[in-house]
């Protein structure tokens, strides 16, 4: 055996499986066997635990599915690189129930092991079950998962891909009558109009293992009799099992499973690539939080400085100094912290920075660098958050540079937690936008995404995309919101991105059509339709639709807006159940703002009260849908009244709207809400109010290139006597 240790060996079968085990490890490289000293070629890298650690991690891909190449895969990892965890991740099928259900995490506590059997004529085979407990470090780690779960709370956050819709239809299932009945109740519980949750969990249960695909009812109702707690069943941890009980030593293995399948339901193709991602995604969240004993890591002195985790007692490196003779002696945490903020050149919130140094929220206290802090002297304090002043900045620089491996791993932290930022902002229109941390961490992605364009970092670039576009849509910054997208597109082009391409496209659909560039913007919207549509997603390709709606409403193609959201409509079955209920909530609310452009008020009220039913500004206690969207519906509701001569109903809701816009709305939000304040005051013969919102909302136009809005402002105000040249309102 080779004197090697690694932390954590990852075994994956399937190619997509280690796809998404890669995605999530970042960065890696690729170990190649030595003479007489490594057998397989694996790859890599490293991951920054809470403690403080570098976690070091192998990847490796059994050359074919099945037991026994699983067995000789782990036989020989075991050989190269003894591992203290064996984890396997991948995907599996399940029994229907109520408590999973597809897309959700399995890690077992159990195997039964049914690769032994004999098939005798004209009888049922008959199985063996060789397996048994895992180790009683695994299970004493599953026994902690409730007590982890604050810690593990975001890891759904972090998928990177929407969960696919579910087709309740009877064709879909298969089995016996009473296995069909329920399949589709558990289903219709987890899927159908009363769902109650959209993202995924995590259950502990027993795990079985052949070397069959197994998608067969009776057989597994037959091995449910002699092993009534197995609900999950796979092809390989069986062998990876046997490969890890040797006669010196026994390895933990963590068996983290996806489910890709429900037996007794053929589900569409995309479940396996999104069980794939749910696997990946909570191992290394796990692995991440990972108490320190598990890894057999040493507690940290909090009386010494911070050691870099690959540096031995004999290598300790001097303490932080500065000029003078004085030395900077700080807990670890504090002297990781202060490190962590040299990557930041604007004032940063300490929540952010316990997340880099990998803290738990409620931990957050313990980096603490302020007031009576030892490092006080070398930072300023804003309501953003705390900064290194220019005496901080060049200690802490010159401390990075003599330890390069320690800033490898921050960087790649801060690159990891600042990209979790961005992902809310990568899905769709209708669902929630955290738009006040992005006020709070814009200024941050933007130094991401140009170390990203600097070090050709082309997919972390596209994955902050989405942020950047809301964050320079805050601040009223569109002409950086074009260059930014510009690049994007090439990036995508070139790595054939077609969702993003989509979400791009969509964007600057929407922004052009804003300025009055309708041909561009009507290319815009046909090719996100097209590129939608290349990857079969039908929420993309419905978001396309709305938005081509939105280009043709504003140049006053009303019929055609209407077709292309009817269109839309005819999608929604194909989509998820939430995603269903607030795409149809747009697509009525842009039907609703058609027909108010056509004077059509009843009509605009039905869609726009329909799409109201969904989207309430008082039910902020949902955390699924766009709360600006809401406020966007309840903006429609008065102009509806205005237009009805309610001028008062239709005031107040404009105020409550304008109120919300300013604090985490766009700019064009709220100049769109000053020119209706300014109609509104000018209807009631109040010019002098009417003429102060309408030049505010010029102001902003001006700086946001919208000419049909500029045009529009200035027909108003030459409607309104200036008070300024006869003194009176």
């Amino acid at each position: 055996m080779s004197h090697e240790s690694i932390d954590v060996a990852i075994v994956t079968v399937r190619e997509d499986e280690n796809h998404a085990v890669l995605d999530k490890l970042g960065k890696w490289t690729i170990e190649p066997p030595e003479p007489s000293t490594k057998i397989r070629t694996f790859a890599r890298g490293t991951l920054l635990n809470s403690s403080g650690r570098a976690c070091s991690i192998a990847v490796i891909r059994t050359p074919e599915q099945g037991p026994i190449a699983a067995y000789d895969t782990t036989r020989d990892l075991i050989e190269d690189v003894d591992p203290k965890w064996i984890v396997v991740v991948g995907i599996a099928g399940a029994i229907p129930e109520r408590e999973f259900t597809l897309g959700d995490v399995v890690i077992g506590t159990r195997l039964h092991d049914f690769i032994v059997g004999a098939y005798l004529e004209g009888v049922p085979p008959e199985f063996t079950d060789q397996g048994g407990p895992m180790k009683k470090d695994v299970q004493d780690l599953i026994a902690l998962l409730p007590a982890l779960r604050l810690q593990l709370a975001r890891w759904t956050t972090e998928i990177g891909m929407a969960r696919p819709p579910v087709n309740l239809s009877d064709k879909k299932l298969y089995g016996s009558p009473e296995w069909k009945r329920v399949t589709k109740s558990t289903l219709e519980y987890h899927f159908g109009r009363s769902a109650t949750r959209s993202a995924p969990t995590v259950t502990a249960r027993a795990i079985a293992s052949s070397g069959l695909l197994i998608k067969s009812t009776s057989l597994v109702s037959q091995w449910r009799k002699s092993a009534r707690d197995l609900i999950a069943v796979e092809m390989e941890l069986a062998g990876i099992y046997a490969a890890a009980h040797r006669s010196q030593k026994e390895y933990p293995v963590l068996a983290i499973r996806g489910i890709s399948d429900i037996i007794g339901y053929k589900r569409d193709a995309e479940w396996t690539e999104y069980a794939c991602k749910t696997a990946a995604t909570l191992c290394f969240s796990l692995l991440k939080i990972l108490p320190a004993r598990y890894l057999e890591f040493h507690a940290m002195d909090t009386k010494s400085v911070l050691v870099p985790p690959w540096v031995t007692e004999t290598e300790v490196t001097p303490p932080l100094r500065t000029d003078s003779e004085s030395s900077l002696r700080g807990s670890p945490l504090q002297n990781l912290g202060l490190l962590a903020l040299g990557l930041f050149k604007s004032p940063v919130t300490y929540e952010l920075l316990g997340k880099i140094i990998g803290l738990r929220a409620e931990d957050q206290f313990a980096v603490d660098l302020s007031g009576g802090s030892i490092y006080g002297q070398f930072l300023h304090r804003t309501s953003a958050g705390i900064a290194l002043n220019e005496p901080g900045r060049t200690i802490v620089q010159g401390e990075l540079e003599r330890r390069p491996e320690l800033k490898i791993l921050l960087l790649r932290s801060w690159e990891r937690e600042l990209t979790n930022c961005a992902a809310p902002f990568s899905t769709h229109r209708w669902r929630n936008r955290p738009r006040l941390s992005l006020r709070q961490n814009g200024e941050h992605l933007v130094e991401l995404a140009k170390w990203a364009v600097a070090h050709g970092k082309q997919p972390v670039f596209l994955r902050l995309l989405p942020a950047l576009r809301e964050y320079y849509d805050l601040v009223g910054n569109w002409e950086e919101r074009l260059r930014l997208s510009h690049i994007g597109i090439e990036y995508a082009a070139d790595s054939k991105d077609y969702e993003a391409l989509a979400s791009i496209k969509i964007s600057l659909a929407w922004l052009l059509s804003q300025q009055g560039k309708v041909d561009d913007a009507t290319q815009c919207a046909q090719d996100a339709i097209s590129h939608s549509r290349v990857i079969d997603d039908p929420a993309w390709e419905c978001e396309s639709l709305v938005t081509y709606a939105i280009v043709l409403r504003r140049a006053s193609s009303y019929d055609r807006a209407a077709g292309q959201c009817n269109l839309a409509m005819e999608l929604l079955p194909r989509l998820a159940v939430l995603d269903r209920f607030y795409a149809e909530a747009w697509i009525r609310y842009e039907l609703g703002l058609n027909a108010l452009q056509l004077r059509d008020l009843d009509l605009a009220q039905q869609n726009v009260l329909a799409a109201r039913q969904v989207l309430r500004v008082d039910d902020v206690s949902n955390p699924s849908y766009n709360l600006e969207f809401a406020w966007l519906v309840h903006t429609a509701l008065g102009r509806i009244e205005q237009q009805r001569g309610n001028v008062d109903t239709a005031g107040a809701k404009y105020l409550q709207a304008l109120s919300f816009f300013g604090e985490t709305g766009s700019k064009g939000q709220v100049s769109t809400a000053l020119y209706l304040l300014a109609t509104l005051h000018f209807q009631k013969g109040e010019t002098s109010i009417a003429r102060k919102y309408a030049s505010e909302a010029l102001q902003i136009s001006h700086s946001l290139s919208q000419p049909s809005t500029i045009s529009k402002i200035r027909d108003l105000l030459s409607k309104i006597p200036d008070p300024s040249s006869d003194g009176r309102n």
